[in-house]
C-alpha cells in the first residue's frame, strides 16, 4: 500500500510517499487521485521508457550492423554515449564521438563519412526491426499506469523511433500486454524528428486533441527527449534507471543492491534535470505520483517552467 502526503515546506509544495515495498518492486501502486484535471495527456517516448528496460534493442543492433558493414568493433560505452542523444540521430551521434573517430581513422586510413553510415543504415534498419520484437516487453509499471490514466480519463500518445510498418506489430505486441495509446506518431510521419526540434511532440498533441501544451506532460529516458517536451511546451517527467543512460536491463535492476541503485538514479537524475525535467522517476511504476505532483502545480495556476534547469523533484 502507498500513502500520498502532500507537504507545504518553504512555500514549495513537495510530495512524499510512505511505502511498504521490498528493494525490488517494481510494480505501480496507485495513489488515492480521482482527477488529474487540467491535465489532458501523457505521451510516451518507446525505447527505455515504456519498453526494452535499458534500451537493448537498438544498442545491440548498432553494434551488430557495425561489424556486418564493416567488421568495425564497437564498445558498449560509445553505443551508450550516442543512445544519450536518443534514436533519432543515433547513426550521427555515433559518429560524432572522439573515440570512433580516432579508431575508424586508425583502422582504415580515412574519416567516417556520410557513405559509411548509409552502408551500416543498410545493416542497421533490418537488425533494429528484428531486435525491437524480440525487446517489446513492457517496463514493469506501464500497464498499470495505462490503466490509472484510462481510469482518470487522461489521453495516451506515444512518440516512436521505427516507421508505421514496424509499429503497427509493436503496438499489437504490447495492447497484448494491457497498454493501449489514442495516438502514434511514428519515426516516419514528421520530417522534423532530430533534438533541437519538437514536431514530434506537437504532432502527437494535435492527434491527441489537447487544447494547449502545458496540458500534457512527456515522459522520457533521454536528455534529449525531455528537452524536445519542454520546448514543445509540455511538462517533462524523466525516467533514471528504465533507460539508455542506465543501460541495465531488468534482471541487473532488481538485483542492484539499494545503495547502487540509488547512485546511479542520481547520477542520471541530475542529465535529466540540466536538460529541464520537472520531476524524475526510476521507472513507470512512480509515474502516477508524478502525475499528481505535476497536477497540483496546474491546480496552482503553474505552468512548464521553461527557463529553469537543475530543480526537478524526484518522486521515489
Amino acid at each position: 500500500m502507498q500513502r500520498w502526503q502532500w507537504l507545504s515546506e518553504g512555500g514549495k509544495l513537495q510530495a512524499s510517499v510512505a511505502a511498504m515495498k521490498t528493494s525490488t518492486d517494481l510494480h505501480t501502486n496507485l495513489p488515492s487521485c480521482p482527477s488529474l484535471a487540467p491535465l489532458e495527456a501523457v505521451v510516451f517516448d518507446w525505447s527505455g521508457t515504456l519498453v526494452d528496460f535499458g534500451v537493448q534493442a537498438p544498442a545491440h543492433a548498432l553494434i551488430a550492423a557495425f561489424a556486418q558493414a564493416f567488421d568495425f568493433a564497437l564498445t558498449s560505452h560509445e553505443v551508450r554515449e550516442a543512445l544519450r542523444q536518443g534514436e533519432a540521430e543515433l547513426l550521427t551521434a555515433l559518429a560524432r564521438l572522439p573515440s570512433v573517430q580516432e579508431r575508424w581513422r586508425a583502422e582504415f586510413g580515412r574519416d567516417l563519412n556520410v557513405a559509411d553510415l548509409e552502408k551500416v543504415s543498410q545493416c542497421y534498419l533490418p537488425l533494429q526491426a528484428e531486435l525491437a520484437r524480440a525487446h517489446g516487453q513492457l517496463i514493469p509499471g506501464a500497464a498499470a499506469s495505462n490503466a490509472f490514466l484510462r481510469l482518470v480519463g487522461v489521453r495516451v500518445g506515444i512518440l516512436a523511433p521505427y516507421p508505421r510498418a514496424v509499429m503497427t506489430s509493436l503496438l499489437e505486441q504490447v495492447a497484448e500486454q494491457g497498454f493501449f495509446a489514442d495516438a502514434t506518431v511514428c519515426g516516419d510521419e514528421v520530417k522534423d524528428q532530430t533534438p533541437s526540434g519538437s514536431a514530434q511532440s506537437l504532432a502527437c498533441l494535435d492527434r491527441l486533441g489537447v487544447s494547449e501544451p502545458a496540458h500534457a506532460v512527456k515522459v522520457d529516458d533521454t536528455p534529449d527527449g525531455i528537452a524536445e517536451g519542454q520546448r514543445a511546451g509540455m511538462w517533462t517527467v524523466g525516467v533514471t534507471l528504465s533507460g539508455a543512460l542506465c543501460g541495465w536491463d531488468e534482471r541487473t535492476y532488481r538485483r542492484a543492491d539499494a545503495l547502487v541503485r540509488e547512485r546511479e538514479h542520481e547520477r542520471i537524475a541530475a542529465l535529466l534535470r540540466d536538460a529541464g525535467a520537472d520531476v524524475v522517476i526510476e521507472t513507470l511504476g512512480q509515474l502516477p505520483g508524478a502525475l499528481c505532483l505535476i497536477r497540483s502545480y496546474l491546480q496552482e495556476g503553474r505552468n512548464p517552467p521553461r527557463r529553469r534547469r537543475g530543480n526537478a523533484t524526484s518522486v521515489r
